[in-house]
């Protein structure tokens, strides 16, 4: 497969890094105007042609205007400057300057990206993908309630966003009585297991359960990292306590507790090298009176505030993809080096990104 917009081959039998799928906007995000945003540097207007979501590049053929400035008129999009306005397949059909009789050149047209709409995000790709977007079986499940947290960016490649999200080496000086606790700082990471576009495991971290003889509980959480940037968390089994879960008191009962399940997804979105979007789904099958929604995004979007400066302030800005660049510890530090190695492979690097 080669990139028909960059020329970048494919690496072997797997995608070029610009042929995946990536979320470009939230759903809610795009209603009767344009919504700009960018993907690897490439600037983009998402948005609704009769109900339907359509990207393209945020440029008018004309005078390089940025369409996302413009707005929608039924099954057009209309430029801002003069006028001209542009169908789902980004041809120009009409110049308001012309006679309404008047051919409109063929090369009046924009480019349009794929597009399509999934689990309440619409993704876009720069490239030519193959298949659906990601797996989200929850988002179809009548037992299950998805919420979201708000789309926000961090000034960080998504490199090192991702790594940070892949670590639970920090719990426990970061998120201290969220995550972690310094006075059990170890994690118990499990072998990795290699899955096709990504990798998974085990973490075990210990917290505080007063409940328990020693007044601590040893709690392990599944994993999943999937290209290009998915990244996600699975509890199942027993209801998570409210202290795992929501970072409040309380214990566990794993006795009496039903068969539950929680799962919480992060997927990012690199807008320019340096600078990158997150979206972020939170789902339960239990406790599903909507008023219990703002206890599950308020913990974690504390600890997205706790690791935001954190991830900002690291140098080199790129994540190192030589593994002999940075120091590594082994068990905890398996995630990252596998990582590491498979954006390398893949060529999902700084060399992908805008300059």
């Amino acid at each position: 497969m080669t990139n028909s917009n960059d020329g970048q081959p494919s690496r072997g039998s797997h995608p070029a890094p610009r042929d995946y799928w990536y979320p470009v906007a939230m759903s809610s995000e795009v209603t009767d105007k344009p919504f700009g945003t960018s993907l690897h540097g490439e600037r983009l207007a998402v948005v609704r042609l009769e109900g339907e979501p359509v990207v393209f590049q945020d440029l008018c053929i004309h005078r390089g205007s940025p369409l996302s400035r413009g707005s929608v008129d039924g099954s057009t999009l209309r430029c801002a400057y003069h006028g001209w306005e542009y169908d789902r397949s980004g041809a120009c059909v009409r110049i308001p300057q012309r006679e309404p009789d008047a051919a409109i050149p063929a090369k009046a047209r924009v480019v349009t990206y794929p597009t399509v709409e999934r689990f309440g995000v619409i993704w876009g790709s720069i490239g030519d993908p193959v298949g659906e977007p990601g797996d989200m079986p929850e988002w179809d499940d009548p037992s299950c309630r998805t919420i979201f947290l708000p789309a926000f960016e961090w000034d960080a490649t998504a490199g090192r966003m991702m790594e940070n999200f892949l670590d639970a080496g920090h719990f426990a000086w970061v998120h201290t009585g969220l995550l972690g606790d310094p006075e059990r700082p170890l994690v118990y990471t499990s072998p990795l297991t290699t899955e096709e576009e990504g990798f998974n495991y085990v973490v075990e971290t210990e917290i505080r359960d007063e409940s328990n003889e020693d007044g601590w509980v040893r709690e392990g959480i599944f994993y999943r990292f999937k290209l290009p940037f998915w990244f996600t968390v699975t509890e199942s089994g027993y209801r998570p306590t409210e202290r795992v879960a929501h970072g409040a008191e309380g214990a566990m009962d794993r006795e009496n507790a039903p068969e539950a399940h929680y799962r919480f997804d992060i997927v990012l979105q690199p807008l320019e090298r340096t600078r990158t979007r997150r979206y972020t789904w939170i789902t339960r099958n239990y406790d599903l009176d909507p008023e219990s929604d703002e206890k599950y995004r308020s913990t974690q979007q504390t600890v997205a505030m706790q690791d935001q400066p954190i991830v900002e302030a690291q140098r080199p800005e790129e994540l190192p993809l030589d593994i002999t660049a940075e120091l590594h510890i082994k068990g905890v530090d398996a995630p990252a080096i596998a990582l590491r190695r498979l954006l390398a492979e893949r060529g999902l690097g700084a060399s992908v990104l805008a300059p």
